[in-house]
């Protein structure tokens, strides 16, 4: 039976069939749904669309889900396309199939997952968490204790898989040396096409790195791709994380979108969480602090040879990220209005402290 290709799509007698199929419901059978888009008014979540469906049944069935998170790729064919040709569908419908259940980070339970190789077509069933406080959007400002929760699980997230031998096994995992390059030419191409439209909003020194950068990059893409390897997240920000209350006042975590999910290093998730996300104010007072609590729990749990000072050197580099990423999305022409705005007017401010804070510009050859 063929995927649904959106949200218009989906009917009872697919849900049925693929529901029944996994073994989510055995009894019961879905007698009706209503759909509700999630996001923007058409549910659009960039790279696909999301909508909840509230589910009916024949009759009671104990493990039968009220509800279910839909998620599908892109309706616009020339994005579908890009999204797929960088295989993001299949590396969240990889990594719901293959290792969701073993990583030490909470995440939604995955009731069906196809790809369409052919067309790019996807479709993706996930356990609905609500209720849960999401952590914002991408741009959001976290507080002390989320963010404290957030280098918790990513450190033990990271260290189950430092370097460990069974990411030989996950080659979908794995970006050739030449999407690295790439990306870099990319940078290389757009950085003019990005002082035109946001370079007004940029202090000279922030210039003058990402002009650094675009010339020699450094150590910067050869240690995200050298050891030590781990599974990282990549886009691990406020908009990819949900809190969920504990029954004692606490608070947990489940983290979603795992569509760039890739082989890394694992400074990489660190400096794009706590360069984006920390208050101004708490900026330089926690910043090491977390970063300590981060590498703390690496040394706890098996890591050696890995020091803090080579712990900070590459946060320090990793810093670079929302730098380029804002020159390949701006640059690049396919941003709207108010991506620029929150980009020009929220991440490059935030970037640019951190990095003439950090003085980034001494890791950068000349």
């Amino acid at each position: 039976m063929k995927i649904p290709t959106g949200p218009e799509a989906l009917t009872t007698k697919w849900l049925n069939h693929v529901l029944h199929e996994t073994g989510t419901i055995r009894q019961a059978s879905v007698l009706s749904m209503i759909s509700q888009v999630m996001g923007d008014e058409e549910g659009l979540t960039g790279s696909g669309q999301m909508v909840r469906l509230h589910l009916t049944y024949t009759h009671d069935e104990v493990e039968a889900p009220p509800t279910l998170i839909a998620k599908f790729s892109s309706p616009d064919p020339v994005l579908r396309a890009e999204f797929h040709a960088y295989e993001l569908y299949e590396r969240e419908v990889h990594f719901y199939h293959e290792i969701a259940h073993q990583v030490e980070l909470r995440t939604p339970r995955c009731y069906y997952g196809a790809l369409d190789q052919e067309s790019g077509y996807c479709v993706l069933l996930l356990e609905d968490l609500a209720p849960v406080r999401s952590g914002g959007d991408n741009y959001a400002l976290c507080s002390l204790q989320e963010a404290e929760l957030a280098m918790r699980e990513l450190a033990r997230f990271h260290v189950s898989w430092w370097q460990s031998p069974k990411l030989a096994s996950l080659g979908w995992l794995r970006r050739q040396p030449q999407v690295y390059q790439a990306f870099h030419d990319a940078y290389q191409q757009r950085w003019g096409s990005f002082l035109d439209q946001v370079g007004h909003s940029l202090a000279p020194p922030i210039v003058a790195i990402g002009e650094q950068f675009a010339c020699n990059p450094g150590d910067y893409w050869s240690r995200l791709q050298g050891p030590p390897q781990t599974i990282i997240h990549n886009d691990y920000n406020l908009g990819n994380l949900l809190f969920l209350e504990t029954p004692l006042g606490g608070l947990s975590l489940a983290v979603i979108d795992w569509q760039v999910v890739s082989l890394g290093h694992g400074l990489y998730d660190v400096a794009l969480f706590l360069g984006r996300h920390l208050p101004p104010e708490d900026q330089r007072a926690k910043e090491m602090e977390f970063l300590k609590l981060y590498h703390t729990i690496l040394s706890e749990n098996g890591v050696q040879g890995y020091s803090f000072a080579q712990c900070l050197y590459d946060y320090r580099l990793f810093l670079l990220t929302d730098l380029w990423r804002a020159v390949f999305f701006i640059g690049g022409g396919k941003t709207t209005k108010a991506e620029i705005h929150a980009f020009s007017s929220v991440v490059l401010p935030r970037c640019s402290r951190a990095l003439l804070d950090h003085q980034v510009s001494e890791l950068l050859p000349k």
